[in-house]
C-alpha cells in the first residue's frame, strides 16, 4: 500500500487524530506550525477547498491568521469575485458601504453561502488585509464552457491575457481527476476551456498585483479544479519566477492519489 494511502487511512481509524498536516515532498507528518513555517517561505500560497465544506473554510482562517502573525504584509486572492469587482471589496474593506451592501454583491457573483466565508472576510477587514478579486467574469467563462473559447467576440478577446487557450488530453485527464468527472467530447473540452482561462486570468491578476506590491505575500483561495498544480499554480509558474506554494484541504474528499508533483502538503 503506497505510505499516502496509508497514512490516509490511519488518520480515520479509532482512537487517532482527526487534524494532521502532511507533507508530500518529504512523505512525513509535520506539526502544523512547521507547515506554517515552510508556506510562509513561498511568495504565493494557494489553499485548495471544497467550496460548501466549513471544516475547509476554518483551516483557511487558521492558515491565514498563522501566516499573518509571521508576515503582516499579505493578500488574500479569491476566486470567488472577478476582478471586476474589486471597488466593491475595497469599498467595503474601507467602510463605504455596510456589511448587507457587501452581503448582496457577494450573492450576485458567489452562489456558496455566506456564512461559510464570513470569518475570512471579517478577519481580514478588521487587519486590514487586501482581498482581491482575480477571476474572470462568470459570464465570459460560462460562454466559454457552451461555446467554447473561439466563439468569444474579438472585443472579449482583446479583454483577456491571452487570445487562445488550448487544452490538450494531459489536462483534461487532471481535470477529471481534480474534480471526480469522467466526461468526454466537445462539451467537456470547452469545459476544460472555461475552467482554464479561469486559471490564466486569475495568475494574471495575482501576479500583476505582486509586482505593484512588492514585499507581500498573497494567498489565494480556490476550488480543488484549480488549487492543484497543472491549474493555476502552473499559469502563475509561467508568467513569473514567483514561489508557489500548494495546500490541498482533504476532509470531506479522498486525496490518497494526489502526489507530490499535484500538491505540497495535505491537511485534514
Amino acid at each position: 500500500m503506497p505510505l499516502v494511502i496509508l497514512i490516509i487511512s490511519l488518520i480515520f481509524l479509532p482512537g487517532c487524530q482527526k487534524e494532521a498536516q502532511y507533507d508530500l515532498h518529504r512523505g512525513t507528518y509535520l506539526t502544523f506550525n512547521e507547515m506554517i513555517d515552510k508556506l510562509t517561505t513561498a511568495d504565493i500560497i494557494i489553499i485548495g477547498e471544497l467550496h460548501n465544506n466549513q471544516r475547509h473554510h476554518e483551516n483557511q482562517l487558521r492558515i491565514i491568521k498563522a501566516i499573518h502573525q509571521r508576515h503582516p504584509s499579505i493578500a488574500i486572492g479569491l476566486e470567488m469575485f472577478p476582478a471586476e469587482s474589486q471597488k466593491i471589496l475595497d469599498d467595503w474593506l474601507g467602510g463605504r458601504i455596510s456589511d448587507n451592501e457587501f452581503i448582496k454583491h457577494y450573492y450576485r457573483v458567489w452562489a456558496m453561502p455566506w456564512p461559510l466565508y464570513r470569518d475570512i472576510f471579517f478577519f481580514a477587514k478588521e487587519n486590514q488585509i487586501p482581498l482581491l478579486g482575480l477571476n474572470v467574469p462568470e459570464r465570459i467563462a460560462r460562454e466559454i464552457a457552451k461555446k467554447g473559447f473561439q466563439a468569444l467576440s474579438t472585443d472579449v478577446k482583446r479583454s483577456l491575457p491571452v487570445s487562445s487557450c488550448p487544452v490538450d488530453e494531459q489536462y483534461m485527464d487532471f481535470i477529471r481527476r481534480a474534480l471526480k468527472m469522467h466526461k468526454k467530447g466537445v462539451d467537456f473540452q470547452y469545459f476544460c476551456e472555461a475552467q482554464k482561462i479561469r486559471d490564466i486570468v486569475m495568475a494574471h491578476n495575482a501576479v500583476n498585483y505582486l509586482r505593484s506590491h512588492p514585499g507581500e505575500k498573497m494567498l489565494i483561495l480556490a476550488g480543488g479544479g484549480h488549487a492543484w498544480r497543472p491549474g493555476l499554480p502552473r499559469e502563475i509558474e509561467k508568467v513569473s519566477d514567483y514561489r508557489v506554494l500548494v495546500l490541498l484541504n482533504c476532509n470531506g474528499q479522498d486525496c490518497s492519489d494526489v502526489t507530490a508533483s499535484e500538491a505540497d502538503f495535505l491537511m485534514w
